[in-house]
């Protein structure tokens, strides 16, 4: 089963865990990008998709990786939530003060969820 990247990144938006450990299997890459530096990392903090972020990391993609314009998958899953993802986030150790290119860091991007509280609290906390 050979996987192209807007297959992969398909699977990875659906949260098809199954169906991207095929992929991974059949040689797709953990660390796939699209065009705009978004990696499958950040496709799936985005969704929400915990255990599948966790395969992905298992199978070598970078917790803390940056779009072209800075965004971090921590500040996708703060703006949509999702904050199992973000707490899983943290405990890989990415860094929660990183700025994209407008100077906005995750703590600012929660603030377009309704868990913004909560997870400004968890960010806090992870900053000791």
């Amino acid at each position: 089963m050979t996987v192209d990247n807007k297959t992969l990144f398909a699977l990875v938006d659906r949260g098809d865990l199954a169906g991207v450990t095929k992929a991974l299997e059949a040689g797709a890459s953990a660390q796939a990008e699209d065009r705009f530096g978004v990696s499958l990392t950040h496709r799936a903090a985005a969704g929400g998709h915990a255990e599948l972020l966790r395969l992905l990391l298992a199978r070598g993609a970078t917790a803390d990786c940056t779009s072209d314009v800075g965004n971090t998958p921590l500040m996708l899953a703060a703006a949509n939530g999702h904050l199992p993802v973000v707490e899983l986030l943290l405990a890989e150790g990415v860094d929660p003060e990183r700025e994209n290119r407008w100077g906005y860091r995750a703590a600012a991007w929660a603030d377009w969820s309704a868990s913004a509280a909560d997870i400004k609290a968890v960010i806090q906390a992870a900053q000791g």
